[in-house]
């Protein structure tokens, strides 16, 4: 049985590009460039976050989603069993890292999120 390693090229890709990934989706959900009056938020700029918490929340969004994608892999692409038959687990390493990078990025946008709305005085 091979002991659980970590291939840290493709953990950084699959970072890297999950990091892009969700700083798009994180610029789509804070509703910049939507027309829609349910999205001109609370200041008239068309989101619902201020403009100095939207950049904290789309870098969180960015973390997160690397940090997912990076956990997961190649099997967020393709089925484990076309890639690789061999199921090659992870080492706790790459885990423990992918899983300190996703909470920084949701504590990045929940403090966006508490900043915009009063929640929190910062």
């Amino acid at each position: 049985m091979n002991k659980p390693k970590a291939d840290w090229l493709s953990w950084i890709l699959q970072l890297i590009f999950g990091c892009f990934a969700g700083a798009g989706i994180g610029l789509v959900a804070v509703g910049k460039g939507w027309n829609h009056p349910y999205f001109y938020g609370r200041n008239g700029s068309g989101s619902w976050l201020e403009g100095g918490d939207i950049p904290l929340f789309v870098i969180g969004m960015g973390l997160f989603m690397g940090a997912s994608f990076s956990n997961a892999g190649n099997s967020v692409w393709a089925p484990r069993d076309s890639i690789n038959p061999d199921k090659i687990n992870q080492s706790k390493a790459s885990k423990l890292l992918s899983l300190l990078i996703g909470i920084t990025g949701l504590g990045l946008m929940i403090f966006a999120v508490l900043r915009t709305y009063g929640w929190l005085r910062w």
